[in-house]
């Protein structure tokens, strides 16, 4: 993380004012206008991130979420939701969202690219391995490997047939 610090701070990040928005929300009774004011925007945002692990969809998911939570950790403080030096780990409430809601998106996008969900979540999770977990990863394994080398085999083909006509 220490070699990406200088690259992740050239691309800041957005932040918007509603102020003015609860202003007029607050003179108007609380109910929201059409005509109401956009937030203003106080901070942009320049880049972004893009990891990729070529053959461990698990992998990358892992490298996102230090990623994730280095950036969310950033937030909290200048919010003055967390001190500095403070970490998720002080707010044991806060930490349990964040790892769920981060396993949950794990195995959303696993499901999208490989049929199965993510694994290792019980570690995610919990920041423990369990047997549960282990033997949960043992029979998604078994299915990847039943899907890529029988269901997505007719795609695969299809794809490298595709690619092959085009060069």
């Amino acid at each position: 993380m220490e070699q990406c610090e200088a690259h992740i701070r050239s691309h800041g990040y957005f932040e918007a004012d509603d102020a003015q928005q609860q202003q007029q929300q607050q003179q108007q009774g609380g109910q929201t206008s059409t005509a109401a004011a956009a937030a203003e925007p106080q901070k942009r945002q320049s880049g972004c991130f893009r990891t990729n692990c070529k053959d461990a969809l698990d992998r990358t998911n892992v490298v996102q979420t230090v990623f994730a939570e280095r950036f969310l950790v950033e937030r909290l403080r200048t919010l003055g939701l967390l001190g500095a030096g403070e970490s998720l780990g002080h707010s044991p409430q806060l930490n349990e969202i964040f790892m769920h809601s981060w396993a949950d998106n794990a195995d959303a996008l696993a499901m999208a690219y490989v049929g199965t969900p993510a694994l290792k979540t019980d570690f995610t999770r919990s920041g423990k391995r369990t047997i549960r977990g282990a033997a949960m990863d043992g029979w998604h394994s078994a299915h990847r490997y039943f899907l890529g080398a029988h269901t997505h085999a007719a795609a695969n083909a299809a794809r490298r047939t595709q690619h092959a006509l085009r060069v």
